[in-house]
């Protein structure tokens, strides 16, 4: 029960669901070569397309990416599972922890209760949130560890079906699309690079995907 609420956790976590782009594989997910989110949007065509993020534009320079969404993912989704296919996947996964969601979800519930009531409490007497005492550091201290225990856990879970798979294609193909994005975030970073004005083949070196371990 502890894994699935993690794995849950992570799912639904605000931070990491992206606003638009929800419905796609790599929508609030992929980079920008300028570092930028990128979203999904319709072209003039009519076509799905995996734009930067307009929010993330400001102050970077371009180009930034704009690429069709269908020959990325199938690329994507051929590299995730070769990957997720080699023999040595199980050295990414480490033994099963006891994560006691639950717990760890209540009691980053009360930190936050209480951080909001210094908060309040300093708009009252009139001193600014860094003036707060030094017992907001070790409340966002916490928070952070309660929030790396839940990740970690999560992502271990996600890719442990993987493990002790005689056939990573049919696991895989078995996901639904969160759970396959979160195995994506999981193993690699992927990086979208402008196509090119005019350019209507997909050429593969405008995916740039680097691995995690």
């Amino acid at each position: 029960l502890d894994v699935w609420q993690a794995v849950v956790s992570l799912l639904d976590d605000p931070a990491r669901k992206p606003a638009r782009g929800v419905k796609t594989l790599l929508g609030g997910l992929a980079l920008c070569r300028c570092g930028g989110v990128m979203q999904c949007s319709q072209s003039s065509r009519g076509a799905q397309v995996y734009r930067c993020a307009p929010e993330f534009r400001a102050g970077r320079a371009g180009p930034h990416g704009a690429v069709r969404t269908g020959p990325v993912d199938e690329y994507v989704d051929r590299t995730i599972l070769a990957r997720l296919s080699e023999p040595d996947i199980s050295n990414l996964i480490s033994p099963p922890d006891h994560v006691p969601a639950g717990a760890l979800r209540t009691e980053e519930a009360a930190i936050r209760r209480n951080l909001d009531e210094m908060a309040a409490d300093a708009a009252v007497h009139g001193y600014s949130r860094s003036m707060l005492p030094a017992a907001n550091e070790r409340g966002m201290a916490r928070l952070r560890e309660i929030t790396e225990k839940l990740t970690d856990s999560a992502e271990q879970a996600v890719l442990r079906p993987f493990a002790a798979a005689q056939n990573a294609r049919k696991v895989w193909e078995g996901l639904d699309l969160a759970s396959k994005r979160a195995v994506i975030r999981t193993l690699a970073t992927v990086t979208l690079h402008p196509a090119g004005r005019g350019v209507r083949v997909f050429d593969p070196d405008s995916v740039q995907i680097r691995l995690h371990g």
